[in-house]
């Protein structure tokens, strides 16, 4: 049986991340665009079923819905998980992102004892690698390598 998780920040913006229930799946399902299908596989058809290795967290600031944010790869013996997020349009590209990492990486390293996050970024996200490109350090992140043909799709990524 998977857990419910719900963390919240105590920020002036108020972060918070919840485990999806049926309804809020529905409600993020209606707002996905070609880009969480293009970067992260997602439409309007996915049901978002957790895994023992993956774990999927909705984002809502103030409230309102935003993105989400999701594990995967996630192996508790070896305390490491590789990131992954998707924000909707209008929360794209803002100083938000920072913030949004930063609490759950810490909430990662805090409540679920992982010492080592992966993020993997597609070379053609470009909004994406200049996130990384400017904030991996500030959050903790250290560049290792740029694979060729990562996903099996002749898709690099940093």
């Amino acid at each position: 049986m998977i857990k419910e998780y719900y963390f919240n920040s105590s920020d002036k913006n108020r972060i918070d991340f919840k485990t999806p229930t049926k309804e809020s799946t529905q409600e993020f399902l209606t707002k996905v665009d070609e880009p969480f299908y293009e970067y992260l596989g997602i439409n309007s058809t996915n049901t978002l079923q957790d895994s023992d290795r993956r774990r999927y967290f909705f984002i809502y600031q103030d409230d309102k819905m935003i993105g989400l944010m999701y594990i995967y790869d996630y192996k508790k013996d070896y305390q490491k998980c590789a990131i992954g997020y998707g924000l909707f349009k209008d929360y794209r590209g803002t100083k938000l992102t920072y913030e949004i990492f930063e609490q759950f990486c810490k909430w990662l390293e805090d409540y679920w004892n992982i010492i080592r996050i992966q993020a993997d970024i597609e070379t053609t996200n470009e909004k994406c690698l200049h996130f990384w490109h400017k904030y991996c350090k500030q959050l903790g992140f250290e560049y290792e390598c740029n694979a060729k043909n990562y996903w099996g799709k002749n898709i690099e990524v940093e």
